[in-house]
């Protein structure tokens, strides 16, 4: 298997201008549209998603997976 393109790395800015809550609502978009529930912005499962896209993106498994 050759190696992905994830994780990419973390600006060193500690900001990534891509990473906004529009990634969020689109990403939320299309797990809705394949059948997944429809998350409730109002509860906690925004900052579930956000954080699993942010160890998705940026966290290798040779940091502990932990991201933030």
């Amino acid at each position: 298997m050759s190696a992905g393109v994830f994780p990419v790395p973390e600006p060193d800015s500690g900001s990534d201008a891509r990473f906004t809550i529009g990634l969020l609502a689109d990403v939320l978009d299309v797990l809705a549209r394949h059948g997944y529930p429809v998350a409730d912005m109002t509860s906690g499962d925004h900052a579930h998603v956000l954080q699993g896209l942010y160890r998705l993106i940026y966290t290798s498994d040779s940091e502990g997976g932990g991201g933030r």
